[in-house]
């Protein structure tokens, strides 16, 4: 395994780790997967997961392919365990995941120090929740655009 790979590997574990033992870890947003809403350089403020706070439009932190992953919610099925999510700035939703997946729910939004407060409101998280699968393919490409000539 590559030392970049095995890295993000390790910064998962102890991600993991750190959230069973602390209230909250704040990490920094990298990728575009779930633009216009989350930027590369932001920081978010994750709490543990539990059934109480999986709730649809919430920006859930989940292992795939043993890297984590920070998409929103759209689906929570606890009758089965299972959660759909998807990032806001991809275009399709990533393939149903067993609840045990999900280590983190994204609880305050940061950038350049302050606090994003509208796309935390739960009305707003609702809202993007169900149009995000049909804005994928203008924020995917859109994403792209704005890496290209915008991002530092």
């Amino acid at each position: 395994m590559p030392s970049y790979n095995r890295n993000k590997v390790l910064f998962g574990e102890t991600f993991v780790a750190m959230l069973q033992k602390e209230h909250y870890v704040d990490v920094p947003v990298y990728g575009l997967s779930m633009f216009p809403f989350y930027l590369p350089g932001d920081t978010v403020r994750v709490e543990k997961a539990n059934p109480g706070n999986l709730k649809k439009g919430n920006v859930i932190v989940f292992t795939n392919k043993r890297q984590l992953v920070a998409h929103r919610l759209l689906k929570y099925d606890a009758e089965n365990g299972t959660v759909l999510a998807k990032g806001d700035g991809l275009i399709s939703k990533d393939r149903l995941l067993p609840e045990e997946n999900v280590h983190g729910v994204v609880i305050h939004h940061f950038r350049n120090g302050k606090e994003k407060i509208f796309i935390n409101r739960k009305g707003v998280k609702r809202i993007i929740a169900n149009i995000s699968p049909y804005m994928g393919r203008f924020t995917f490409y859109a994403g792209r655009v704005w890496n290209k000539f915008f991002s530092m």
